[in-house]
């Protein structure tokens, strides 16, 4: 597991915390200090993606035509935005 930096962390939140319940914990992170932007990826030992703050949207990376058919396949304004249907899509395959 790797400790995120506290920006991130902040950006995040609560994100974080409900990742973690499902078994998500955070690897490598990147961050761009002078613009706020960052990708970190969170991997649960079956299934891995990437969350990117990019101009303060959030994009969720991983296979196209799945997030697509989710609706996770654009730009988040909010991590309020996200979550729902983040959330749903990683509960869903937790259950498959």
């Amino acid at each position: 597991m790797t400790q995120l930096p506290p920006e991130i962390v902040e950006a995040l939140e609560p994100l974080v915390a409900e990742l973690a319940a499902l078994g998500y914990v955070p690897g490598p992170s990147e961050m761009s200090l002078s613009f706020g932007n960052f990708v970190v990826s969170f991997d649960n030992g079956s299934r891995r993606f990437q969350l990117t703050r990019d101009k303060s949207q959030f994009i969720v990376g991983g296979e196209r035509a799945e997030l697509e058919r989710l609706g996770l396949w654009r730009a988040f304004n909010s991590i309020a935005e996200l979550e729902p249907p983040l959330m749903a899509w990683l509960k869903a395959q937790g259950d498959a």
